[in-house]
């Protein structure tokens, strides 16, 4: 199950906070779907709702009651881009990765907010929107396979994007992710942080199958500083685009390391900035 009780109950009383967006002129910020019609997405039941539209479904997985929004009080768009190169198989990457898309799909939701779900390897995949009754089937289908590349990953407008990944790609420039407004989650093992493994190994590239031989230690200092070099001029260029960037490791609760992310979030609205698509 990607949607854990233990990351619903952490976040239970948090108050996700979402920027406003700059629409350009003559945006439609929501298509409104008839009653009739396939719902749009969820909000949280509020005494007065339609108890017609409360999802018991959901209910016996969540605890919490939720209702079918028939599109006309989405208030914000999102989409969540998930790397699903072979290096995401890693320590178990990128299952992390889904369960931080399906706790920030609920905590998306409660606040109003259509959700979609992509995945980016060698190619750019669209899996459709993210609902509460259908993220646990979607992303069972999310597996791994070829190598990490950004090169299919469109201008997406109307959106706020995130990307979660562990960014192994040659060449890697922040440009890419602040002209098209992409918020990064980085996601690494202790090991790729710190290259903390000893003796004279073999390392197998798992995206394309090549072969090193490497004493760790001998280039430890050097790795460390470089990967440091890298995500230092991340956080800072997304920063001064107004965008999030930070480094999350595989030995720390993923929630905790959402729950600092998002408050930075709420910091930027609070500041009164304005996200751009």
């Amino acid at each position: 199950m990607y949607l854990e009780k233990e990351a619903i109950d952490f976040f239970r009383r948090y108050d996700l906070v979402l920027p406003p967006l700059a629409r350009r002129h003559g945006d439609d910020p929501s298509r409104i779907l008839g009653r009739n019609l396939e719902f749009e997405q969820y909000n949280l039941y509020h005494p007065g709702d339609d108890i017609r539209d409360i999802d018991w479904k959901v209910y016996g997985r969540t605890d919490k009651l939720f209702v079918k929004n028939y599109g006309s009080d989405i208030t914000t768009n999102v989409r969540i881009l998930i790397d699903n190169s072979e290096s995401m198989a890693y320590h178990g990457k990128v299952e992390i990765a889904k369960k931080i898309a399906a706790i920030m799909a609920y905590l998306l939701h409660s606040r109003k907010a259509g959700v979609w779900v992509s995945t980016v390897n060698s190619e750019y995949r669209d899996m459709g929107r993210l609902t509460l009754s259908n993220l646990e089937e979607t992303l069972s289908r999310i597996g791994t396979s070829g190598v990490t590349s950004m090169d299919g990953i469109p201008f997406i407008r109307g959106r706020i994007v995130f990307l979660i990944s562990d960014l192994w790609v040659h060449g890697l420039d922040p440009a890419f992710f602040t002209e098209r407004r992409i918020n990064l989650i980085h996601i690494l093992t202790p090991e790729e942080r710190e290259l903390s493994l000893h003796g004279n190994l073999e390392m197998i590239d798992m995206e394309n199958g090549k072969k090193l031989q490497l004493i760790p230690s001998t280039i430890r200092d050097l790795y460390r500083t470089k990967l440091r070099e890298r995500t230092d001029e991340l956080r800072a260029k997304l920063s001064e685009a107004f965008l999030l960037y930070d480094l999350f490791t595989t030995e720390t609760p993923y929630y905790t390391a959402l729950k600092r992310y998002l408050d930075r979030l709420s910091a930027v609205t609070s500041r009164g900035k304005r996200w751009r698509f």
